[in-house]
């Protein structure tokens, strides 16, 4: 098949390619090579496109609403869509931008919800992951990989994407010329079946493998914070539950040692710092005491007394 001209049967960007470059871009970037790989719009289309045009249904494959301009005006086409790996980049990107509402860009600038996203940064973006990429594999193995040797003579470029687009979903893309005028669930079920099993090039055993990697490093997390409170709340408990020390039954005392070893260590600490700065332009990097570790060492002690007593406790316990 011929679309406007180029013969697009050479020289397709190979889905690994594709694969690896997105693996290099930001998340923003990510959602954006995925809609127009997905989809075949334009860079030019898809910085208009509004968070409304998007069906809120979530369904996959998820529609976008979109009015095209003809030499007529504008006119009513049948219903564009995303798979699973557009649509999973795009709620993963919208999520990082938490006040954006349906009448914001789909895509916009960064802290400006209301301007256009600059589509030669998106394309700049592209160009460099593939040029990472190219040295890379230049550096592993001392020789040009078959898909990099034709990225450097086809010269891959964002719009790429659009000419894999048109490659992988011609069957559908003929079946939509032949049949037009068809209510939105035939395009959605023809999208489904003629065009996404070709568009979708992300291994389901890789996108699993990354979610268990994640699931484990959030586990990770919870058991850091976990013990973290857990060390917090013994020095709350030693400075505010009303026992404070065994001998005297204060807490007062307690908590005072702590603030002012506190804003010691952190005293001694700017100390040194600037001495280090005023050494006639020799920077000398002197002792650097760690908060924390200080503050272990002073819990420790001040909680002796405490963990004697209970041992104490115990043994009566046992023999009685």
């Amino acid at each position: 098949m011929n679309w406007g001209g180029t013969d697009l049967k050479k020289e397709i960007i190979e889905s690994s390619l594709i694969i690896k470059i997105t693996r290099l871009v930001k998340i923003r970037e990510k959602a954006f090579f995925a809609v127009m790989r997905q989809t075949g719009l334009t860079p030019r289309t898809i910085r208009r496109l509004k968070i409304k045009n998007i069906d809120p249904s979530m369904t996959i494959p998820r529609k976008i609403d979109i009015q095209r301009e003809t030499r007529q005006g504008t006119s009513e086409k049948p219903p564009l869509f995303i798979g699973e790996e557009a649509n999973r980049y795009l709620t993963q990107y919208l999520a990082t931008r938490k006040s954006a509402t349906p009448e914001n860009l789909l895509f916009s600038a960064k802290n400006n919800p209301n301007k256009e996203i600059n589509t030669k940064n998106v394309s700049r973006a592209f160009r460099r992951a593939l040029e990472k990429i190219e040295k890379e594999n230049k550096y592993r193995y001392g020789l040009k990989s078959a898909i990099i040797e034709k990225s450097e003579k086809r010269k891959f470029t964002l719009f790429s994407l659009i000419e894999f687009y048109r490659e992988n979903a011609k069957q559908y893309l003929t079946e939509i010329e032949n049949n037009p005028n068809k209510n939105e669930e035939y395009y959605r079920k023809l999208y489904k079946e003629k065009a996404l099993p070709f568009l979708e090039i992300e291994s389901p055993i890789a996108y699993q493998k990354e979610n268990r990697k994640l699931g484990s490093q959030i586990k990770e997390m919870k058991q850091t914070i976990a013990r973290d409170s857990e060390y917090i709340n013994s020095i709350l408990t030693l400075l505010y539950n009303n026992k404070g020390d065994p001998e005297t039954g204060e807490n007062e005392e307690i908590g005072d040692r702590f603030i002012e070893l506190w804003k010691e260590v952190r005293k001694l600490q700017h100390k040194n710092l600037m001495d280090a700065l005023k050494s006639e332009g020799k920077i000398q990097l002197l002792p650097r005491l760690d908060i924390v570790e200080e503050l272990a060492k002073t819990l420790k002690r001040i909680k002796k007394p405490y963990d004697e007593l209970e041992r104490q406790t115990l043994r009566v316990f046992h023999k009685g």
